[in-house]
């Protein structure tokens, strides 16, 4: 399970690359949709549950949330009109991303390359 948990980046960078294929090349919304709700599960529950004696609970907690909330973004944004509250909750997710990805550099912990890889996703969910 700790393989898998270390591969987390990978999968999120396979969710990166669905969502460019979605939008860009006009792949059915389904595809990324099932994938990002799968990802989210796996890392939500799963990655706390895993991984709550090795690190601390609540930033564990935050940083996985942060993540989820992305992939959860970028569904809501393909089917609805975001409004102006949304566009500043993805503004405070972004900065609390940012914290994170200092926060795990600082840990050598391996989910940083995982908030490195969400900082670069920020700005294709805003643009």
């Amino acid at each position: 399970m700790e393989r898998i948990l270390k591969s987390e980046a990978y999968f999120f960078l396979i969710a990166i690359l669905l969502y460019l294929f979605t939008v860009k090349a006009g792949m059915p919304q389904l595809i990324f949709l099932v994938y990002s709700v799968v990802l989210a599960i796996f890392l939500f529950p799963l990655k706390i549950i895993f991984r709550y004696k090795k690190e601390k609970l609540f930033p564990l907690i935050l940083s996985t949330f942060t993540i989820v909330w992305l992939l959860v973004y970028a569904n809501i944004i393909y089917y609805y009109e975001t409004s102006i509250y949304m566009q500043m909750l993805m503004l405070v997710i972004s900065l609390l991303n940012l914290f994170f990805l200092y926060y795990f550099y600082k840990k050598e912990n391996d989910s940083m390359a995982l908030h490195l890889l969400a900082f670069g996703f920020i700005p294709m969910l805003i643009f």
